[in-house]
């Protein structure tokens, strides 16, 4: 058998039979035979790993497969290529023009062996220029598509800025695929370098695609030199891992049953797979009711007594003590779960049958300031074992913001019928309303067409200008492929007054659909036509996929809800303080201030019930404001002599970490007040993608 004394083992070599690519190198056998390397066949067992020249392992088993066949420079830079496209933070196509970067091979110092690749800008601005490299994945990725992890080392030198990471403040260089096929741009979910010396980014590729284009891509204006090294490139699937689902604990509220006194039930839960785990202390604050007390788990949640072997062979889920506060003394108690589903409590020296549940007399004369307090775990219905630890799922952000780009819209002659509100301006360069993630809105047509198939929030507000308005109906209706799905609100103006009419819902559309906004009137404006206002946070259709209850448990859930403001208001702006918060995931919602935690889109919902004396046309204002500048506002005019008036308002938000929201309303009625209400006054925000 002919012994190979001369061969370069390293990934690229591995990879040639499963993606077609291989260096351009020889090896000589013994006897100086010259070998073409994409003629020797190798097999690499399980869990092992080959080394390169410099003695750099890699596992080709562990790592999975890489559409970047040239991904560490160890022989060339084939494969990459400079480009210049129009100067902009993001790229056209990452192909063609006279780019001003230089791209090569660099062996001095390089990040792992003998070398690894090198783009270098030099002092001006050459925003738009970059390098690329062309890629085909394979069918079982595009066919039903399935995210791809991109990754790749690297470090920097000279005066290369990271900025803020985001897309308003992107770093020197962002990183983005282009669909050959499609002739589209997707951002990754993470497309900024945050100088950590690591990227991993994913993307989704698009049904039926299978040509695409990895780009770094020069984002800034910066005009000083900079110089980025980077390998280890890799894009591929990546495989799916799951693992025991387990939240951080968060306040909540065991609900205590038998003891109708005064007392407080404080608790902190979290989720352990199947099962919730919770720490609960009940405080007497009077002689408890004369009865077997119980504990179950907070409201919304229902335990999964299927789950359980049987109450009665008196199964302990968990431990507590009683405290006697007048003798100073403790008494060690089991949970015992009751066919219910409740806790009821047992002496831990006892038999554990029913006579031995603690009651108000039982093991011990309960009084003000004595306590109960422990820790159960119990299964939960519609909890599993496990969750997605890696992104086997959707995990593109979906989102889109249209308005009328300052222009009204006349001519609108609603005759008992509908007219479709013609938006027809998407601004992406301005994320604080919203923009267009996927270039998913056709404002020839006025429509939103779902790229992804999801879950999508919807919400929209039209503004009528006062001329030719009837003392009749008006409201917004939602179509999916021409067909009514909802109706908004019927608002009914007085003549000749200006109105704002809304609609939101949620719908499940499949990816092709497509959602359009109409108004309808039941009087004839056939002649006498309506004019909707132009202003961008006046008329605006905003969508966003919802995220997808598969989602990895590392995609970080933000989200508030306050409820029931008492805010004295007048004839100027005020700023609401939701005084009750039904609850909050980062503690982020304070006297009416909610700063965002996390760098994201966030849907916005808020409603405002006003009490007072409102006259025909009274004017009552509110106002969302990010950063203290206004992003939306809504103007009501009474229709007439009334008490009551409600407001509302939703949207679609970017907002950078360290960003605040906050609502301010005014009324020109007498005496306006806010309306002591749990379910008419609310201001809800949760986040529902990434960048």
């Amino acid at each position: 058998m002919r012994k190979i004394y001369a061969l370069l083992l390293f990934v690229q070599l591995f990879t040639m039979s499963a993606y077609g690519a291989f260096p351009p190198l020889s090896t000589k056998l013994d006897d100086g035979t010259v070998v073409n390397p994409a003629s020797i066949s190798l097999t690499v067992p399980v869990g092992k790993a080959i080394k390169n020249g410099a003695g750099v392992a890699f596992d080709l088993n562990t790592e999975g497969k890489n559409y970047i066949a040239n991904n560490q420079a160890i022989v060339d830079t084939t494969g990459w290529a400079t480009y210049a496209d129009a100067s902009s933070a993001t790229p056209v196509d990452g192909t063609g023009g006279s780019p001003n970067v230089s791209f090569n091979r660099n062996t001095s110092t390089p990040l792992t062996g003998a070398a690894d690749f090198w783009l270098n800008k030099g002092s001006s601005n050459v925003r738009g220029h970059g390098v690329s490299y062309d890629f085909t994945i394979d069918l079982a990725e595009y066919g039903t598509p399935r995210p791809q992890t991109i990754s790749f080392n690297y470090r920097t030198t000279g005066t290369f800025n990271y900025n803020a990471g985001t897309s308003s403040s992107p770093s020197d260089v962002v990183v983005y695929i282009y669909d050959k096929d499609g002739g589209v741009l997707i951002q990754p979910d993470v497309f900024t370098l945050d100088g950590s010396g690591r990227y991993v980014g994913q993307f989704q590729p698009n049904a039926g695609n299978n040509d695409y284009r990895l780009i770094l891509h020069n984002a800034t204006t910066n005009a000083s030199s900079w110089n980025i090294y980077f390998d280890n490139v890799r894009v591929g699937p990546r495989p799916v891992s799951r693992g025991t689902n387990v939240t951080a604990w968060e306040t909540c509220t065991p609900l205590v049953g038998g003891w109708v006194t005064s007392l407080t039930a404080t608790g902190l839960c979290r989720r352990v797979g199947d099962s919730m785990q919770m720490q609960f202390l009940i405080t007497l604050a009077a002689t408890p009711t004369a009865a077997t007390v119980t504990v179950s788990v907070p409201s919304g949640y229902t335990v999964d007594t299927a789950k359980l072997v049987s109450a009665a062979v008196a199964q302990t889920v968990g431990e507590a003590v009683a405290t006697d506060n007048t003798a100073s003394r403790r008494y060690p108690l089991v949970a015992v779960p009751t066919t219910g589903g409740a806790i009821r409590f047992s002496h831990a020296e006892t038999t554990g049958s029913t006579s031995s549940s603690v009651d108000n007399d039982s093991p011990f004369g309960f009084l003000s300031g004595d306590t109960i307090g422990g820790q159960v775990t119990l299964p939960i219905s519609g909890w599993g074992t496990s969750a997605n630890m890696s992104f086997a799922e959707e995990i593109r952000t979906v989102a889109a913001n249209a308005n009328r780009n300052g222009s009204n819209q006349t001519g609108v002659n609603p005759n008992n019928s509908l007219v479709k509100i013609a938006f027809n301006s998407v601004n992406n360069s301005e994320l604080i309303y919203g923009g267009d993630t996927h270039s998913a809105f056709d404002t020839t047509n006025n429509r939103f067409v779902a790229p992804i198939t999801g879950w999508y929030q919807f919400n929209s507000a039209v503004f009528v200008n006062s001329t030719n308005v009837l003392n009749n109906g008006y409201r917004l209706a939602a179509y999916v492929n021409g067909t009514l799905r909802t109706y908004g609100p019927t608002v009914v103006p007085s003549a000749t007054t200006a109105f704002v009419a809304s609609v939101t819902g949620q719908f499940k559309l499949n990816a092709g659909e497509y959602v359009e906004i109409w108004l309808e009137g039941s009087g004839n404006n056939s002649a006498s036509t309506l004019t909707v206002n132009g202003g961008k946070t006046l008329t605006y259709f905003n969508i966003a996929r919802l995220p997808n209850p598969a989602a990895p448990i590392s995609t970080e859930a933000v989200n508030a809800r306050g409820v029931n403001s008492t805010t004295s208001i007048s004839g100027s702006l005020a700023t609401i303080d939701w005084s009750n918060e039904s609850f909050d995931s980062h503690n982020a919602l304070s006297t009416g201030v909610f700063t965002c935690p996390v760098t994201g889109k966030y849907q916005i919902n808020v409603a405002l019930a006003l009490s007072g004396t409102f006259a025909l046309n009274t004017l009552s204002v509110l106002e969302l404001q990010r950063n203290s500048s206004a992003v939306a506002s809504r103007s009501h005019y009474s229709g007439g002599a009334v008490t009551n008036e409600d407001l509302s308002l939703s949207d679609v938000y970017f907002c950078n970490a360290g960003d605040t929201f906050r609502v301010q309303a005014s009324s020109g009625a007498t005496s306006p007040a806010v309306v002591n209400s749990t379910v008419r006054n609310y201001f809800s925000i949760s986040k529902v993608g990434s960048q």
